[in-house]
C-alpha cells in the first residue's frame, strides 16, 4: 500500500510540481542517471496490480465454492457484480455532482474537478469509459473499476474451464495457454516498437 501512495502522489503533484515529476520520468526513460532505486516510482504504477490479483483471487475462490455446491449461474454472477459495484458508484458520482463542488475552494480547486460526472455519468455507470480516448472518467479512481469490471467479465472463461474440464487436466492446459498468450501480447508489443520497461498504454 506504501508503493502504491508513494507512486501516485510522486506522479499525481498538481502543477507546478507534477510537470517536474513527469521532466523527471522523461529523463529516467531516456536512460539519464537510471539508478535501480529510482525504478519504484518510475514503475510505481504496476503497484495497482496487486488489487486485480486480489480480486481475481477471490472472484475465483468464491466461484469455485460456488460450483462444488451446484448453486453457480453465470447470469446472477454478472448481475450480482454490478450491482454490488454500481450502487456505490452512483451514490458517490451523486455527491461529487453536486455537494462536492461546495466543498472545493483555492488555486489549485480547477484541477479537482469532476464536471465528467454531469456529462458521462452513463459511461462510468456502465464502465465503458476505459474504451475511448475522451477523458470520461467521472472521477479519477472509476477506471480501477472499469478495468477490473472487464476482467470480471472476462473470468468464466478461465474459470469454467478451469473446474468443468478437468480431465486429463484440459482445464489447467487452457488456463497456461491463456496466461502465454497474454503475456506474448505485451511482449511482441514491447519488441517491436522498442518501448520502454514501463508506460506502455
Amino acid at each position: 500500500m506504501t508503493w502504491v501512495v508513494l507512486a501516485h502522489v510522486y506522479g499525481n503533484m498538481p502543477h507546478p510540481y507534477g510537470a517536474m515529476n513527469f521532466d523527471w520520468k522523461a529523463k529516467k526513460s531516456l536512460g539519464a542517471d537510471i539508478r535501480y532505486m529510482d525504478e519504484l516510482i518510475v514503475n510505481g504504477w504496476f503497484c495497482v496490480d496487486t488489487f486485480f490479483y486480489l480480486s481475481g483471487l477471490l472472484v475465483a475462490y468464491l466461484s469455485f465454492i460456488e460450483m462444488e455446491r451446484k448453486r453457480f449461474s453465470l447470469p446472477l454472477f454478472y448481475i450480482l457484480r454490478y450491482l454490488r459495484l454500481t450502487i456505490p458508484l452512483a451514490l458517490v458520482m451523486g455527491f461529487a455532482s453536486t455537494l462536492y463542488l461546495k466543498f472545493l475552494t483555492g488555486p489549485l480547486a480547477p484541477l479537482y474537478s469532476v464536471s465528467g460526472c454531469n456529462e458521462n455519468w452513463w459511461y462510468n455507470l456502465l464502465y465503458i469509459q476505459i474504451y475511448t480516448d475522451e477523458g470520461l472518467s467521472c472521477i479519477g479512481q472509476t477506471w480501477y473499476l472499469a478495468a477490473d469490471m472487464a476482467m470480471f467479465v472476462c473470468s468464466p472463461v478461465v474459470l469454467l474451464p478451469l473446474y468443468y474440464w478437468n480431465k486429463n487436466n484440459w482445464g489447467t492446459k487452457w488456463w497456461a495457454a491463456l496466461t502465454v498468450f497474454f503475456m506474448a501480447v505485451p511482449l511482441g508489443q514491447t519488441i517491436k516498437y522498442e518501448l520502454p520497461p514501463f508506460g506502455i498504454t
